[in-house]
């Protein structure tokens, strides 16, 4: 038998969604089998319910890992993506580093220039680059201190400060 390890999203705030676990949670306290079975075909209902309705979504910790990897270099609330593995902060896989390669890269402006990943994400640099990076070019993207980041390009240690606008 699979086991598939998901975590319930509830789209109507992080109660609903301790409400849909908590109900499956006490049943596994009762005792009597039977009245056991009875508990959770109701809580199991429940989130069916909610899942079909959708008010709850079930995601996989690699969805949510992916999610995260995603979003970085966007400014968002600390606790916008708070409840996405269903652990709290103690689970909260704060990526400090991300690596990707150039999709394009072009000079906007005197020092500036933006650069695409191939993931879709989007940077400006704030710094000119010892050389314009090209397609193909391995970039890594740290982070870095007020909102900025560093990108470096192939096996270049020394980064360019920059922003993510997309």
């Amino acid at each position: 038998m699979m086991i598939l390890m998901a975590f319930v999203l509830a789209t109507d705030g992080a109660g609903a969604r301790g409400d849909l676990v908590d109900g499956l949670r006490a049943c596994q306290s009762v005792r009597a089998s039977d009245q056991r079975l009875a508990c959770l075909d109701v809580a199991s209902a429940k989130l069916v319910g909610a899942v079909d309705e959708g008010s709850a979504t079930l995601v996989s910790r690699e969805a949510a890992r992916r999610t995260r990897r995603s979003l970085f270099g966007f400014t968002i609330p600390k606790d916008a993506l708070a409840g996405l593995t269903g652990r709290g902060d103690e689970d909260h896989d704060d990526i400090r580093q991300v690596t990707g390669i150039v999709q394009s890269a072009q000079e906007t402006g005197p020092d500036h220039a933006e650069v695409r990943l191939e993931d879709g994400s989007v940077w400006r640099s704030l710094d000119s680059f010892r050389r314009l990076p090209r397609g193909g070019d391995p970039v890594t993207i740290t982070r870095a201190a007020l909102g900025t980041y560093f990108m470096s390009v192939g096996r270049n240690p020394v980064g360019t400060r920059c922003i993510r606008i997309r």
